[in-house]
């Protein structure tokens, strides 16, 4: 947001033939943000005095905005949640809620609340939604459920190392790279589930989604995030899911650097381009849902109040959000159910 405000000031340059006078300030060009303070900014910049209840500018302040915000685009959802705890209650036994997701779930709030519909998180429950393709439609958590996917946004692409070339000087390369690799020298980097050989070299850095690491080592393998439809995918449809959850008594929880004890949770690990798909079903206790790359995993009901889970192998995506400007502005979403698009 400082970024932002300062870029736009750059921008907004009157040239005026002679100093305003006092109470004209109303000629210069002006940009405001209307919305409540916690939408826009909540900085962190100092530790809070563990006596203090004050929590302005403090770490535990601004997760307590964003879980107020949280309620807020849950709300527009049609998602029930409890209400957000007083400060000092918050203070002393933590939010009543948490719901975390990933920039690339929207980043609009009308487009989460196209993905996610419906539903319920009961008192003390956690969501968290580190996935950019979902459908979620009623769906009630009552403890902690978690979905994670390696890909969010996308694969990771490799580039093999350039080929040294007798008398080349830097910059010789391929135009846009002085490295000497082509674009079109980019391949897919292996799965991160793949057992035999791991698309996350330790040697080259942090790999974490949307983001790019070039390696110390100049023999290392650069790889780069590629914008597709390879990535996870989680569709979730009349849904319950109900296990002890977050252990909201430990004294080691740091709420606002997710450092979360947890006595049981359900949880989607979506590796590479993968996808989970559970309908119609209760889901109880400590669950772990780990779906290789290439692979759907379908969760159903067994009749017996307990649920079966099968693999197959997909090739393609099986389903995609399509977006589409609204004349007003907003954005529409459309679902499509086709495979072979992507």
């Amino acid at each position: 947001m400082e970024c932002m405000m300062q870029n736009l000031a750059d921008s907004l340059a009157d040239n005026m033939g002679a100093p305003l006078p006092v109470g004209r300030h109303d000629l210069l060009s002006t940009f405001m943000v209307h919305s409540q303070r916690r939408k826009v900014t909540s900085s962190a910049k100092r530790k809070r005095d563990p006596k203090a209840t004050n929590l302005r500018q403090t770490p535990e302040g601004s997760f307590w905005d964003l879980m107020a915000n949280a309620r807020d685009v849950l709300s527009l959802c049609g998602v029930d949640t409890p209400e957000l705890t007083p400060v000092q209650e918050y203070l002393s036994t933590g939010p009543s809620f948490i719901f975390l997701f990933h920039p690339a779930l929207g980043p609009l709030w009308e487009v989460v609340a196209q993905k996610i519909q419906g539903g319920a998180l009961t008192r003390g429950s956690e969501l968290v939604l580190e996935v950019a393709e979902a459908r979620l439609h009623n769906v009630v958590v009552d403890g902690s459920l978690l979905v994670e996917a390696d890909d969010v946004m996308g694969h990771m692409a490799v580039a093999a190392a350039p080929t040294p070339t007798v008398g080349a000087r830097n910059g010789d390369g391929p135009v846009g790279d002085s490295t000497g690799i082509s674009r079109d020298d980019w391949t897919e980097s292996p799965s991160a589930s793949d057992d035999s050989t791991s698309g996350r070299d330790e040697d080259a850095g942090p790999s974490t989604n949307g983001s790019f690491a070039r390696p110390e080592d100049s023999g290392a393998a650069e790889r780069r995030l590629v914008f597709g439809c390879g990535c996870g995918r989680v569709w979730m449809e009349n849904v319950r899911i109900r296990n002890r959850g977050v252990d909201w008594t430990n004294p080691g929880n740091v709420y606002w650097k997710c450092e979360v004890a947890r006595h049981q949770a359900a949880r989607v690990v979506l590796r590479g381009r993968s996808e989970f798909s559970a309908v119609d079903v209760e889901i109880d206790g400590d669950q772990v849902f780990e779906v290789p790359h290439g692979c759907r995993m379908d969760v159903r009901g067994d009749g017996r109040g307990g649920f079966v889970a099968t693999l197959a192998s997909v090739d393609e995506p099986s389903w995609e959000w399509t977006y589409e400007p609204r004349e007003d502005g907003g954005v529409r979403l459309e679902l499509l159910q086709e495979r072979g698009r992507c």
